[in-house]
């Protein structure tokens, strides 16, 4: 392989085992960097390398190392670029974090690609090749899901259980805690039914994840979009079983449902996010405050009944709780019949609102970037409480998680899924994500040293200067 005609794709991983990607049916394809290949001249020779399943070789091959950063990787991200700088490698970084946070990115990359990457990574590559490659390229324009590329697949290991497909992009919501609008903006794009059908078509897993963030989207039209998919899906026998996230409005619509069901769909994440209406208005979750939290139970038996399981994720510490929050939660998971649960720590992301906020009043603990970002994985308490004691949280998320993980309530759960959905696929997709939730729960720090946890650092940043962003990471 020409050097000079070489680009290493890193996918890093840093710390993953204290997060969900560590759980190996939780593994998902870097589906980004797969759609940055894509985009790629075929002159370019191109690897792409997860570190989830692979340690990164001899970087002296690679002309350029590009780098997708979500935040609590970035601190890995960082020191694999210090690694390829020493061996004489140009370095690229992009994804969420790089974009929201691209001053910090640069003071470590020679390129930062924000925004989404495709048509951008375009023009690097070409001023790259003529000697003059820019310090920052920012997405023109949000693209039509049409005009971009299918991922290109045959460039990703083949260590992946569950394959990954992504249908559309942005969110007409604005969620105080999300940053997908600042990312991909808020129109709701999406491609066209028959490009989806012929891009499953060449996926070789039996399991799938739609990685949208909600598959069906909200209007008539995206629902109309979905139905033709499910449909093409049946009568093309893919005999595909997935996962899809959407929104609480899914279970309205029974046509939906049934054919989301027969196309193969064994389980849908629904974004319950909390149980108190008055924090789903902080959140700016309005379809949630819209439908009502009394309804939900109704809901998931509709889904359930036409043979698909439901997955509630929920974060748990946003102000204003009720100071009986774990345990009404407990019983909310329990009464309400969900087939498995996503439990995360509110956790305000680089992007967000609720990082601006809290940024301003003060009130963000583990502030000490980069080194600080490793704690922001969802399952750690990173800001002081306005009306709470840090140590009332970490005890309460412990009971929480002891109670929803419990080996006894997996097996009811188990029965249950059983019981509603009659299908064996749907219990064994929300059995292995109770299985995976529990085991990244149980062995996280919070969990296990809750006191090493947030109540246990001042707010003052630490005075710590490493020699290298290397020494930060060991």
């Amino acid at each position: 392989m020409k050097r000079d005609k070489s680009i290493l794709l890193v996918m890093p991983s840093r710390h993953a085992r204290e997060t969900l990607c560590a759980q190996e049916f939780a593994r998902f394809q870097p589906l980004g960097l797969a759609y940055i290949a894509a985009s790629t001249p075929g002159h370019w020779n191109l690897e792409i390398l997860d570190e989830s399943f692979e340690n990164i070789g001899e970087l002296e091959r690679f002309a350029i190392v590009g780098v997708s950063i979500a935040t609590r990787s970035a601190l890995r991200a960082y020191q694999i670029a210090e690694e390829a700088k020493s061996h004489g490698c140009y370095t690229v970084a992009g994804g969420i974090h790089a974009s929201m946070r691209v001053e910090e990115t640069l003071s470590y990359f020679d390129t930062v690609v924000s925004g989404e990457g495709e048509e951008s990574w375009q023009r690097f590559l070409k001023d790259y090749e003529a000697g003059a490659p820019k310090r920052l390229y920012e997405a023109s324009e949000h693209q039509s899901m049409d005009e971009i590329f299918a991922p290109r697949r045959s460039s990703m290991s083949d260590f992946y259980q569950v394959g990954s497909i992504q249908t559309s992009r942005g969110c007409p919501f604005n969620c105080s805690f999300c940053s997908v609008t600042v990312f991909s903006g808020r129109r709701y794009r999406y491609r066209s039914p028959d490009l989806v059908l012929e891009e499953l078509l060449s996926i070789p897993q039996k399991y799938l994840f739609f990685v949208d963030d909600n598959l069906v989207g909200c209007s008539e039209r995206s629902i109309d979009r979905a139905k033709k998919i499910f449909k093409g899906m049946i009568e093309r026998k893919l005999g595909k079983k997935y996962i899809a996230q959407v929104t609480i409005n899914f279970g309205f619509d029974d046509e939906l449902i049934e054919l989301a069901s027969e196309s193969g769909c064994g389980a849908v994440f629904i974004g319950i996010e909390s149980i108190d209406e008055n924090i789903l208005k902080s959140m700016n979750k309005m379809i949630n405050v819209k439908t009502g939290v009394s309804r939900y139970r109704g809901l998931f038996r509709r889904i359930q009944e036409k043979g698909i399981a439901v997955v509630g994720t929920m974060a748990l510490g946003s102000d204003g709780e009720s100071p009986t929050i774990f345990e009404d939660t407990a019983r909310f998971i329990d009464s309400s019949g969900m087939d498995a649960v996503q439990l995360t720590i509110a956790t305000p992301l680089p992007g967000t609102r609720l990082f601006e906020q809290l940024t301003m009043e003060g009130r963000i603990v583990f502030n000490n970037y980069p080194e600080d970002w490793i704690h922001y994985s969802l399952g750690s308490l990173v800001f002081k409480p306005r009306d709470k004691n840090p140590a009332d949280i970490a005890a309460g998320w412990k009971r929480l998680v002891d109670s929803a993980y419990s080996k006894p309530k997996l097996l009811k759960r188990d029965i249950q899924t059983f019981i509603r959905t009659k299908k064996f696929s749907s219990v064994y997709l929300s059995h292995r994500l109770n299985k995976a939730y529990r085991e990244a729960y149980l062995g996280s720090s919070f969990y296990k040293h809750p006191s090493l946890d947030a109540f246990a650092r001042q707010s003052e940043p630490s005075s710590k200067t490493p020699d290298s962003i290397g020494a930060l990471a060991e």
